[in-house]
C-alpha cells in the first residue's frame, strides 16, 4: 500500500485508542496500511475498532472512515492543518475503545482479593 514505501516523507498520524499512539506513515497512506501500523502498536484495537477522523471547522466532530474515499478526504483535511492526521479508534456501536477493558497478558491470582476473570 501507500504506507509501505515510496519517496513521500513520513508524517505523524495520532490515533486515540486505549492509549494515544503516534504512528509514522507516508502522507496519503491507504486504509490497510494505517490498520497494519496500528496493528503493530495495538493489535486488539486494530481488529475491532472503527477509525474516525476529526473534521475541520468549529464543531470538530469525529467522522467515520468506512472506506478508502473517506480516508483520502481526511488526508486532504489534515494537509490544511498544523497537527497532521488525527484519528480515533471506536468500538462497536460507536463507543470509544478507550472505555473498554482488554486483557493483553495472562494473570494468575495472587490472593483472595483478586477477582476471577471470565472471558466474554
Amino acid at each position: 500500500g501507500a504506507g509501505a514505501g515510496g519517496s513521500e516523507p513520513l508524517v505523524t498520524v495520532t490515533v486515540q485508542c486505549t492509549f494515544t499512539v503516534a504512528l509514522r506513515a507516508r502522507r496519503g497512506a491507504d486504509l490497510s496500511s494505517l490498520r497494519a501500523l496500528l496493528g503493530q502498536a495495538l493489535p486488539h484495537q486494530a481488529q475491532l475498532g472503527q477509525l474516525s477522523y476529526q473534521a475541520p471547522g468549529e464543531d470538530r466532530q469525529w467522522v467515520p472512515i468506512p472506506e478508502e474515499e473517506s480516508l483520502q478526504r481526511a488526508w486532504l483535511d489534515a494537509a490544511a492543518g498544523p497537527r497532521g492526521l488525527q484519528l480515533q479508534c471506536r468500538g462497536a456501536g460507536g463507543r470509544p475503545v478507550l472505555y473498554q477493558v482488554v486483557a493483553q497478558y495472562g494473570y494468575s491470582a495472587q490472593g483472595p482479593e483478586d477477582l476471577g476473570f471470565r472471558q466474554g
